[in-house]
C-alpha cells in the first residue's frame, strides 16, 4: 500500500466479490460493517450489474447513472462514519465521465467493531 493511500478505502464496483477496496478487496466477514450497511453494499453491487451498459465498458445506463452515483456516495458517506478518523473513502463512479468522491467523518468511529477491523488490514498490509 503505498503510503498516500495509506488510509483510504474505496468504494468500487465489478473489481471484487464486495464494492469494499482496502490494500485489495474485503469480504464482509472481515470487514465487520454493520448489518445494514452490508446489506445495502450488496444490493448496490448487484445494482451494478442490473444496470451495466451494454454499449459501454464498465459503466451504468444514462438512465440509471446519477441515481447510482448517489447511491455509491451515500455508502461512501456511511463507510466512513462508520470506520471514522483517521479513514476516508473515495466513491469511484463507473464510467468515463462520472468521476469519483471522496468522505471523512470529521468523528470517531460509529462501529468500532469496524474500525478496528481496518486498523487490523492496515496494520498487516504494513508488515507484507
Amino acid at each position: 500500500m503505498r503510503e498516500s493511500d495509506e488510509w483510504v478505502v474505496r468504494v468500487f464496483v465489478d473489481h471484487g466479490a464486495t464494492p469494499v477496496w482496502y490494500g485489495g478487496p474485503r469480504d464482509y466477514d472481515e470487514m465487520h460493517v454493520s448489518p445494514d450497511l452490508e446489506r445495502d453494499l450488496q444490493v448496490f453491487d448487484d445494482w451494478y450489474y442490473d444496470a451495466e451498459d451494454p454499449l459501454e465498458q464498465y459503466a451504468v445506463r444514462s438512465n440509471v447513472r446519477h441515481d447510482f452515483e448517489r447511491e455509491g456516495e451515500r455508502l461512501a458517506q456511511a463507510l466512513a462514519k462508520e470506520l471514522g478518523a483517521p479513514f476516508s473513502v473515495t466513491v469511484i463512479h463507473p464510467g468515463d465521465r462520472s468521476g469519483s468522491r471522496t468522505y471523512r467523518s470529521p468523528v470517531a468511529a460509529t462501529n468500532p467493531r469496524a474500525h478496528a477491523a481496518f486498523i487490523a488490514i492496515h496494520d498487516e498490509d504494513l508488515r507484507t
